[in-house]
């Protein structure tokens, strides 16, 4: 069954935050989505699933579409759980991957510690762990610097990529194909509860969208965590 706790937290956020008041029925032009993920692999215990830690934000930002991963630490139990690597399944060919020239064009930011490599096409990013089972066939991906439970998005983090969309294509093609032919996956490690440690992989599933104020509001609240980022990062290098 696919979840949707973790939009219903990201939505609670903002709310809790008295940012916006979020009507679930309501749609400006969609230019901002929301999606949350599940776990397609079961390595971890299922009592610290990571799915909820996940949010996924897709705005249309002109011949481009940005996409922003945050981890957020809200699944009780988990005491760490790293996004290592990024995949995307783009079966109607939508975006121009620009391989090798990604970081160089400025369209990727990330939180402090943050380093991810330009996207790829194969190697060790042309599988998605367990993507085989639910159809999820890669097109292209990318992958956090070495040692990657450093460099990856650890709680409190967050990432985003500019993917430039080919000649033709707009913004309407990702709102109608997302969760489709469009589909964006991640591999998690260092998943761990403070015995154990697992890695496990995640794809979107459910999408909401979103009045274009409500991204302030979820911006903001992510910061509230700011402080908790001295953390986890600093005692894996410690190890």
């Amino acid at each position: 069954m696919m979840k949707t706790s973790a939009i219903r937290f990201g939505v609670a956020a903002v709310a809790a935050a008295g940012m916006i008041g979020f009507n679930a029925n309501e749609t400006d032009a969609a230019t901002e989505l929301l999606l949350s993920f599940s776990r397609i692999t079961d390595n971890a215990d299922a009592a610290i699933n990571a799915e909820n830690n996940f949010l996924l934000s897709v705005s249309d930002q002109g011949d481009r579409v940005r996409f922003r991963l945050d981890n957020n630490d809200v699944t009780a139990g988990l005491t760490n759980a790293v996004v290592t690597r990024i995949f995307i399944q783009d079966l109607q060919n939508i975006f121009l991957p620009e391989i090798g020239d990604f970081n160089a064009a400025s369209h990727y930011d990330a939180a402090s510690g943050v380093n991810f490599g330009n996207p790829d096409t194969g190697g060790n990013l042309s599988n998605l762990p367990g993507g085989n089972s639910v159809g999820f066939d890669v097109s292209f991906g990318m992958a956090a610097d070495n040692p990657g439970p450093s460099n990856g998005i650890n709680f409190w983090e967050w990432a985003y990529f500019d993917l430039k969309l080919a000649d033709g294509k707009t913004f309407a093609d990702v709102q109608a194909n997302f969760l489709g032919d469009l589909s964006l996956g991640i591999h998690v490690t260092s998943i761990q509860d403070g015995e154990s440690d697992w890695s496990d992989a995640f794809v979107t599933t459910n999408i909401v969208p979103l009045p274009a104020a409500a991204w302030g509001g979820l911006a903001l609240f992510g910061m509230l965590g700011v402080g908790q980022r001295l953390r986890r990062r600093r005692m894996i290098e410690a190890v």
